[in-house]
């Protein structure tokens, strides 16, 4: 839904002043200004949706999906019942992110209660 917006599609704001751009440089004959604005605004565009698609419906790396499915694995066979904090940590590590400045915050709001 952002991408809509963003890409200012019908009856966005974005899209009125985006038709207004356009419609006063033809009414002032000024076309090449108003190709060089629709080329430009055609490669943004196209640029966004590429990331967002590419965002939406790719995969994670085969390596990465292995990873996560032996730490579930490993969690599993363990029986040992682990708080949230440990999981979602776990997680974040078979994900590769290393969750260091997030791990900090977290004891500390555990530590005041």
């Amino acid at each position: 839904m952002s991408l809509i917006g963003i890409a200012a599609f019908p009856p966005s704001v974005l899209f009125i002043s985006e038709f207004y751009m356009v419609k006063t440089m033809f009414l002032e004959h000024k076309m090449a200004i108003c190709i060089v604005f629709l080329l430009l605004l055609t490669i943004v565009l196209y640029g966004l949706a590429k990331a967002v698609i590419k965002m939406s419906f790719s995969s994670l790396p085969v390596e990465k999906e292995e990873q996560i499915k032996e730490a579930v694995k490993e969690n599993n066979k363990s029986g040992q019942k682990k708080d949230k904090y440990e999981k979602a940590m776990e997680k974040l590590k078979s994900l590769g992110i290393k969750p260091d400045r997030l791990q900090k915050y977290i004891a500390q709001k555990q530590n005041e209660f």
